[in-house]
């Protein structure tokens, strides 16, 4: 054999045994991945349901029970899945959901491998994203318990149920039952249902384009919604009728026509005997969670199940009732208010045992008008308001060391934040107190300390806390943001977050999360598995937020928005919701009213219920300037919570040990010095450990001159004096207050306008002149007859401090002084108001006194008027045409 011929023959021999060697190695590959498949479509196939049964049946009732275990009401699904005969459906509506869900139904068996070849082709060419299931698989996925996850075992399931169902039904029997159990939105399930809901029409009567409008909806009951999407719901719907002329079961001028064609769909949805059923919104949402669950329509609507929930029957009837009376209440009372206005003032309540998380009784609103629609308490999203302060400010500033004796100066603050405009947290009533405690502010709501202190602890960490208590709707990147503060967030929360946030406070600090379903059997009373295969069966949950004791302070604290204060407290009159009191019971809440009273609320809790009241529309706009949530919200929550506490007997909030009383000053925070006015002490709670131990250096003792105008004695002084305490703080003036408006507005305010914005303790200060041995001495008084104006009394005694003043009106309005008025507590105040108008009189009044004066055209009137409380006032100037203007009277302590 020569060298070529053996060399030929070795390669020859070489490419054979790596043939063997590849053909061995893909064999085995090819068993691998036999054996791998096999043992997959195994497990898959090993637990899934049998088809034998898929047989049209009459349905089984599902019932709900109480908390009590009593039957209290039925699911209604007959009511709103209307079992319909095909004979009844018109061809062209049939051929309009074949032509958009499943082109070549009538000739696959079960599954559409050209179909599925076809959406892998566009997918991978980079084209429209399609699915391929037909029309069987997904009656498949809807009628058999196999879950919705996007798995290849759920997927193995529903391929190969859709060949049992082929073999078992006819085509017609699969399009009738497909047409009977989908969803096409708005609780309509099946044709027939949704024939009703959107035409008011039964599934007999439906045109071409009526059809093919619910033809449309299938693949996204709430993408193509055409009430709140018409746009979508229209493109979707000329879809069809392009594909049903592609088909051929329309010709094109047919299509065209129709696509010229409105929606149709009836503008006020009908209200069907579907939504008439026992306790409408909490049976909506104990379906909405069934479905949830993993459980189909066709087990929670027809399957005999028992839903074994935490329906208070006695609460939620009396919540019903409280708020369809209590919006009668307010069409009496309030002129402006219209029970039929379009659109309706809508409201949400929903009331929870706090210490297990079990939601007793629910209102989504007004009327529960439509089966299974929107579902206020827990579906709608609206701002808080100042109802976040406890959640997202306060509690988690008392975890992070700060106390309810906390003093931040309630005054204009410029909050500014890379990128975004200077922000200030304006009070409601654009006044400020200066220095404030913690408690204080939130008795009256104060927009300025509540934003201040965020700033202290940090945006991160309230919204951290805020997370945690229960407000889940937050964003965790876009309400990073300091009015988070006041309710200033990007989507909103829902009435049911914000009782779990509040029931976490109640609850000591223990998060427990919301559940309405304790256990679901079958019509034999055996436990169902949901979708995940877990039993359906379930148990409070709680997760530790807060400690006992930083709950308590905020419990604490919270009462006093609520129930009244002691005798002698300071500032008795600041709480902003005693409407919510009820007799016999500690109360802890807070009121929420947010920018131009678009939204109110009301959350509070009792030692044994927490309960969450909101009233606004469903788009916002304002409620008008009379709402609020103290005035509307806070009456509601009262009679629902009332009535859920009635029959118990009253007990305390749970004090947890670890805390201690210390009286404090309440303009420092600080332990009381001798000079502390007494008015300005009062007994505040610490959590151990925290309680001051510094003496308060707020007030000092001056030596004041008796004379006007007053000023600081010293030594050589030719004036006599008293020694008056005064209140030392940081400074703060008209100037700094022009220089805020400036950098906020652009431009300065006026000096009387900047005025208003001075907090009102800075006129406790003392004096800003000096008296000095080079002061020159008082004048003595004039005497009758010598020509001169006469300063004093007569008998020699000097002027108290701040005895006299002037206003003087001309021209509609005040023009003197500028400035304001400045008196005392319990001192008299001898006020000449002279009209200088010959063609008008005007009305004196300050509101928040009951006190008024009228002063008739040209004239000059003098009286002498006593404030009984410190703070700052507003006087207002009205005239006999109707012309306004005001200024500001500060009574100093």
């Amino acid at each position: 054999m020569t060298p070529k011929r053996r060399e030929r023959k070795e390669k020859k021999r070489y490419r054979v045994r790596w043939w063997r060697l590849f053909f061995v190695l893909f064999l085995f590959l090819l068993l691998g991945a036999s054996a791998g498949g096999a043992y997959v479509v195994y497990q898959a196939l090993k637990d899934m349901p049998s088809v034998e049964s898929f047989r049209p049946q009459p349905y089984l009732t599902s019932y709900i029970y109480d908390r009590y275990d009593r039957q209290v009401a039925p699911i209604p699904g007959l009511e709103n899945r209307l079992p319909v005969d095909l004979r009844n459906v018109p061809v062209h509506v049939q051929e309009a959901v074949v032509a958009i869900e499943d082109a070549r139904f009538w000739s696959h068996r079960g599954i559409d491998l050209i179909g599925i070849a076809r959406a892998a082709l566009n997918d991978l060419m980079g084209g429209r994203l399609q699915g391929g299931s037909t029309i069987t698989q997904q009656l498949a996925r809807t009628a058999f318990p196999i879950g919705r996850e996007r798995t290849l075992k759920r997927k193995i399931q529903e391929a190969f149920l859709a060949i049992q169902i082929e073999r078992h039904l006819s085509k017609e029997e699969i399009l009738q039952q497909y047409l009977t159990w989908v969803n096409f939105g708005n609780g309509a399930y099946g044709i027939e249902a949704a024939a009703r809901t959107y035409f008011d029409k039964p599934a007999s009567e439906l045109t071409l384009t009526e059809g093919a409008l619910l033809a449309a909806l299938p693949n996204g009951p709430s993408y193509y919604n055409p009430y709140v999407h018409p746009d979508r719901a229209l493109q979707r719907r000329n879809l069809v009728l392009n594909r049903m002329a592609e088909l051929k079961f329309i010709t094109p001028e047919e299509a065209e026509k129709a696509k010229r064609e409105p929606l149709g769909i009836v503008e006020n949805r009908p209200r069907t005997g579907g939504a008439d059923y026992p306790y409408g919104y909490f049976v909506d949402y104990v379906i909405h969670q069934l479905l949830q669950m993993g459980l189909t329509p066709q087990q929670v609507f027809g399957g005999g199940l028992k839903v074994y929930t935490t329906l208070d029957t006695r609460i939620q009837t009396a919540m019903e009732k409280a708020v369809a009376e209590h919006f009668q209440e307010l069409a009496k009372s309030d002129p402006k208010f219209s029970l039929d206005a379009d659109p309706r003032i809508e409201t949400a309540a929903v009331l929870l045992d706090h210490k297990t998380g079990a939601i007793l009784a629910m209102v989504g609103g007004r009327e529960h008008s439509q089966a299974r629609g929107l579902n206020r308490a827990v579906q709608a999203k609206h701002q808080p308001g100042s109802a976040i302060k406890p959640i997202a400010v306060y509690a988690p500033a008392f975890a992070m060391g700060l106390t309810p004796a906390t003093v931040v100066d309630d005054r204009p603050y410029l909050i500014q934040t890379p990128g975004a405009k200077p922000w200030i947290p304006f009070n409601y009533d654009r006044k400020y107190l200066g220095l404030t405690t913690i408690r204080e502010a939130v008795h009256r709501s104060v927009n300025s300390v509540a934003a201040e202190t965020l700033q202290m602890i940090g945006v991160d960490t309230g919204l951290e806390y805020a997370m945690k208590m229960g407000l889940t709707s937050l964003d965790p990147q876009k309400d990073r943001v300091p009015s988070l503060a006041l309710g200033g967030i990007t989507y909103g929360v829902t009435p049911l977050e914000m009782a779990v946030a509040y029931g976490t406070l109640a609850n000591q600090g223990v998060k427990a999360e919301p559940f309405v379903i304790r256990k679901v059997t079958d019509s034999q009373g055996h436990l169902l598995k949901g979708g995940d295969g877990r039993p359906l069966e379930f148990h409070p949950q709680y997760t530790p937020v807060l400690s006992p004791q930083v709950a308590y302070l905020m419990t604490d604290v919270l009462r006093g928005v609520v129930d009244p204060y002691p005798p002698g407290a300071y500032l008795v009159n600041s709480r902003t919701a005693p409407r919510a009191h009820i007799d016999g019971w500690q109360v802890a809440g807070k009121t929420g009213t947010t920018n131009d009273h678009k939204a109110i609320w009301f959350a509070g809790y009792t030692p044994l219920y927490t309960a969450v009241v909101w009233i606004g529309y469903d788009k916002e706009k304002s409620l008008g300037t009379s709402a609020a949530g103290g005035s509307w919200a806070a009456p509601l929550w009262q009679k629902i919570m009332s009535a859920a506490l009635e029959g118990e007997t009253p007990r305390p909030f749970e004090r947890p040990p670890g805390l201690v009383s210390v009286a404090i000053d309440i303009k420092s925070g600080l332990l009381p010095s001798p000079e502390t006015p007494p008015h300005m002490i009062r007994q505040e709670l610490f959590i151990e450990g925290t309680q001051p131990t510094q003496v308060s250096e707020a007030w000092k003792v001056f030596r004041i001159t008796q004379s006007e105008p007053q000023m600081i004695w010293t030594p050589g002084c030719p004036y006599p004096y008293v020694e008056k305490t005064y209140l030392i703080r940081p400074p703060f003036t008209i100037e700094d207050a022009q220089n805020l408006a400036k950098a906020y507005y652009g431009s300065a305010y006026s000096p009387d306008k900047a005025a208003a914005w001075v907090p009102a303790d800075v006129w406790w200060g003392p004096p800003y002149l000096t008296c000095t041995a080079e002061t020159p001495p008082p004048q003595p008084p004039a005497q009758e007859g010598n020509g001169g104006q006469g300063g004093g009394s007569g008998d020699g005694s000097a002027d108290t401090p701040f005895s006299r003043a002037t206003v003087r009106l001309a021209g509609g309005k005040v023009k003197e002084p500028s400035f304001g008025l400045v008196s005392r507590v319990d001192q008299p105040l001898q006020l000449t108001i002279q009209n200088d108008d010959s063609d008008r009189s005007y009305t004196l009044s300050v509101a928040d006194w009951d006190w008024s004066l009228p002063v008739p055209a040209g004239e000059t009137v003098t009286v002498s008027v006593t404030p009984k409380q410190a703070g700052v006032f507003t006087l207002k100037v009205v005239s006999s045409q109707q012309d306004e203007s005001s200024i500001p009277w500060r009574v100093s302590p």
